[in-house]
């Protein structure tokens, strides 16, 4: 039996997926330990922690990432894919470096009124400050898939996917978990699950672009339309 899934495996990309997925949910339990236990006390197993253990090993995603991505534009001979690495470039010296957090407080300092849903000025500074740096970006985006070929489009449509889900975790479970500042038990739950969507989606990106670079020539794999179409079986035999 074949199904368009197929499309999608490849050996070496599906060991990697497994391994960071492996490599995610052991920062995760680890965690979870150091929240609930007296044991992994180091707070660099936290994964909220800055330079943590959890957030050396997302930076390695990153670099990798953006090796991946440099292939690509070397494989089809274009810089198709130069904004995505100027993104996950952003994203590795936000988080070495803080940059939202410390722009962030510093036009919080300038807001004059207490944001709506228990948010902090903080919140909304660093809110601020991760939009700039996305309108900084977009025209990038734009460009380049204006006059890209259809390929790279579509390719485009897939990373947007896993870009939308790692935002959904980093920004909106982000803000909620703002709100719950003071209640221990539901601020490790939504830690879980911001950080640990956060790597989840990262290994996912990287999957997906090691899987690009594993693809022999005329042959592509394409995400978002086995979401849109109902899914055909073939059966072979």
């Amino acid at each position: 039996m074949k199904t368009r899934f197929n499309a999608f495996y490849d050996r070496n990309a599906s060991l990697l997926l497994l391994t960071l997925l492996l490599a995610d949910l052991t920062f995760l339990a680890i965690y979870l330990f150091h929240g609930l236990t007296p044991y992994f006390a180091n707070p660099l197993f936290n994964l909220e922690a800055d330079n943590g253990y959890a957030e050396r090993y997302q930076y390695l995603k990153y670099v990798g990432i953006m090796v991946l991505l440099s292939c690509l534009c070397v494989k089809r001979k274009r810089l198709s894919f130069l904004p995505w690495i100027l993104l996950f470039a952003y994203f590795l010296a936000d988080d070495a470096w803080q940059l939202h957090e410390e722009l962030g407080a510093w036009i919080a300092e300038r807001i004059p009124y207490q944001p709506p849903f228990r948010l902090r000025t903080q919140d909304l500074g660093e809110l601020l400050v991760s939009a700039m740096a996305g309108l900084i970006l977009l025209p990038s985006f734009l460009a380049t898939y204006y006059f890209g070929p259809p390929s790279v489009r579509k390719i485009f449509h897939d990373l947007l996917l896993f870009l939308a889900l790692l935002l959904a975790f980093a920004v909106g479970v982000d803000m909620v978990h703002a709100t719950f500042i003071g209640s221990p038990r539901i601020e490790l739950v939504l830690g879980v699950i911001e950080d640990g969507g956060e790597l989840i989606a990262i290994s996912l990106f990287g999957w997906y672009v090691f899987l690009l670079t594993r693809l022999s020539s005329g042959r592509e794999a394409y995400l978002l339309p086995v979401f849109l179409t109902p899914m055909k079986v073939v059966q072979t035999g």
